[in-house]
């Protein structure tokens, strides 16, 4: 993801779970805007 405000990329896992899938999702996400950066840790 790249925009005018943020960028970075995900990681998605999925593994097989008894009878079902678990997945596990990991963002790293770097803010150019410096206001951003007050929010981007509640996000």
């Amino acid at each position: 993801m790249t925009n005018k405000n943020m960028k970075g990329h995900w990681i998605g896992v999925f593994s097989s779970v008894n009878d079902g899938t678990q997945v596990e999702f990991t963002e790293e996400v770097s803010v150019n805007n410096p206001i951003m950066n007050l929010f981007a840790g509640f996000i």
